[in-house]
């Protein structure tokens, strides 16, 4: 007579590599979808370089950056890591103008406030372009860059409730080739049209 062994079993375990392709896709899009912020799927580009590849694509796919933001960006676009140009659809610049207090702002600027404006705002279209100017397209992917370049001031949030600013930014701006999933497609057309109306 023989009696099962009681002998734990270790689990199964399977090497990433191992895995099939299409299983390895699926497990990043689920990490993907799962994560309520782009912001925080940094943190897998740090896995190996296979996860960096696939979540720098999502990461890098639409940038917000202020102007005091560009040499970061620069640091982090630059040499072999200037492929991850190619990963960006639209491109945000806000240059931060000079401060003003609220009963200012029905008068006109200064002349040393509009030159110090106009300096800020060239520096930071010349810091820009000399990043933007490292970008080499990928061949037929590249579908080109939707660059916005916007000017603020930190008054502006005195004078007008930054909830009724028609541009106020959100997260989950999506691009059309963001849809992934044919759910979706309903929910994003009801949203662009709720944006119209």
């Amino acid at each position: 007579m023989t009696f099962p062994s009681t002998t734990p079993r270790r689990p199964i375990s399977y090497e990433w590599s191992s895995l099939p392709v299409e299983l390895r896709l699926q497990i990043f899009w689920y990490v993907a979808e799962k994560q309520k912020y782009r912001a925080y799927l940094t943190r897998y580009a740090c896995v190996s370089p296979e996860w960096q590849n696939y979540f720098e694509r999502i990461t890098f796919r639409r940038l917000l950056i202020d102007n005091s933001q560009l040499d970061r960006f620069s640091k982090a676009t630059e040499g072999e890591k200037a492929v991850r140009l190619s990963y960006i659809r639209y491109l945000c610049l806000r240059v931060k103008l000079q401060d003003y207090d609220y009963p200012e702002c029905d008068r006109p600027e200064s002349h040393d406030t509009i030159n110090w404006n106009n300096q800020r705002f060239t520096h930071s279209l010349i810091g820009l372009f000399n990043v933007l100017r490292r970008w080499e397209p990928s061949g037929t992917r590249d579908t080109g860059l939707i660059l916005e370049i916007t000017a603020y001031s930190p008054g502006d949030n005195e004078r007008f409730e930054v909830s009724s600013m028609e541009y106020a930014l959100h997260e989950n701006f999506q691009l059309e080739e963001d849809v992934t999933s044919p759910s979706s497609v309903p929910e994003f057309r009801d949203y662009k049209a709720r944006r119209l109306n």
